[in-house]
């Protein structure tokens, strides 16, 4: 493959130099990355001509002649974006600034194949959006070789070694990026949350299971087989319940969403006296926030099945503090409904089993960007390989 042109990558520095930085000026723009005016210039004028660039108005003046602050147009192109997890597609057409629209779920059906779903899906959005498409970024749970495009291993879509990648590109012409979901809610916080100040970074997906997204150094951090951050299959209880990789006893089995709910419609069904019965008219009626509430509430059984969730995770978080030194880690998905009950346990346990330096300089939050997290993480490496932003 012939290496790229210097001004091709010119184009490139300058484009991602206005998106980080902007509004910026070309005098600005000039500073940061060391080249010449008229090199600015000329390779700005062109991305002004593609509508990928904007001029936003004069910069305050400091004496002399006022600059021209530039910034991305947002709208400029768009990505088609689909992840499937937890039994549920969602996509969408995500803009450069990571905004969404025509944002579409569709629950997939058990007795349906998944592939056919995921492509009425997208079919039904590419004539929605609203300017050019860079491309195609799907998020998919399970074993995910992201060079190759393919699905090793999806227990929820019951999918083995389904070349994603090159089905799709070949039904909608454009380039496809595939990557694990919780890969993605990483990506996606990495890019587009403000409050992510940290190159080093932990995103721990929970739902119907539990996956960590990594990045390291400011890159994303897949493992030699493509399994890094799998720690839902980590045994935390020897003789535990059966987990559906085939073990006992995983993480997935005590802290997962799915795994709280069950606990406590156990208890439901155990225990006419619980107040649990006084809150839920029935066990299919019980949610996680219903118990953070009882929770907050004092209520015993509730507390003590999001405690018992929360040092469990705590501990496997703790090894990854141990292992990797990340300075920030995210829980997102569905248990960001558990709030603090879930977070106090989680941070207690690091605490108590890391290194008190590493603990201290820990953040510990749940995500900000709520259910898109993954749709814009599925998103960033198209807009990072068409772009270079």
């Amino acid at each position: 493959m012939p290496s790229a042109r210097p001004r091709d990558l010119n184009k490139r520095l300058i484009l991602r130099t206005i998106a980080r930085h902007q509004p910026i000026s070309r005098a600005d723009v000039a500073k940061r990355t060391g080249l010449t005016r008229p090199t600015i210039s000329n390779i700005v004028a062109d991305w002004l001509d593609a509508g990928l660039v904007q001029e936003l108005g004069a910069q305050v003046s400091q004496g002399g002649k006022p600059g021209i602050l530039l910034g991305i147009v947002a709208d400029a192109r768009w990505v088609l974006a689909v992840t499937a997890a937890d039994n549920l597609l969602v996509a969408g057409l995500v803009n450069l600034q990571g905004e969404v629209r025509h944002l579409q779920t569709w629950a997939l059906q058990d007795d349906q194949d998944a592939l056919p779903q995921l492509l009425a899906l997208l079919d039904s959005l590419m004539p929605m959006a609203p300017g050019p498409v860079l491309g195609l970024g799907a998020a998919i749970t399970g074993v995910v070789d992201s060079h190759q495009g393919v699905v090793h291993r999806a227990v929820y879509l019951d999918w083995e070694d389904v070349p994603l990648a090159r089905i799709l590109a070949r039904r909608y012409e454009l380039p496809v990026h595939v990557v694990n979901d919780s890969a993605a809610a990483a990506l996606g916080a990495y890019a587009f949350d403000t409050n992510i100040q940290a190159e080093n970074l932990a995103v721990i997906r929970i739902g119907q299971g539990i996956g960590a997204g990594l990045i390291l150094n400011g890159k994303l951090h897949l493992g030699e087989s493509f399994g890094a951050g799998e720690i839902g299959h980590w045994v935390v209880v020897e003789n535990g319940e059966p987990c559906r990789c085939g073990r006992f006893g995983c993480l997935e089995t005590v802290a997962s969403a799915a795994a709280i709910l069950r606990q406590a419609r156990a208890i439901y069904h155990a225990r006419p006296e619980s107040a649990f019965h006084h809150h839920f008219p029935n066990a299919a009626a019980i949610s996680l926030a219903g118990l953070a509430h009882l929770a907050q509430a004092g209520n015993p059984d509730a507390r003590g099945i999001i405690a018992n969730a929360g040092r469990h995770l705590g501990n496997i978080l703790a090894a990854l503090v141990g292992i990797l030194d990340v300075g920030h880690i995210q829980l997102s998905g569905e248990v960001e409904a558990l709030g603090e009950p879930l977070l106090a346990p989680v941070r207690q346990a690091i605490h108590q089993k890391t290194l008190p330096m590493l603990a201290r300089n820990l953040t510990l939050s749940f995500s900000t960007l709520g259910e898109s997290i993954t749709l814009l993480g599925a998103a960033v490496p198209i807009i990072q390989q068409e772009l270079g932003i």
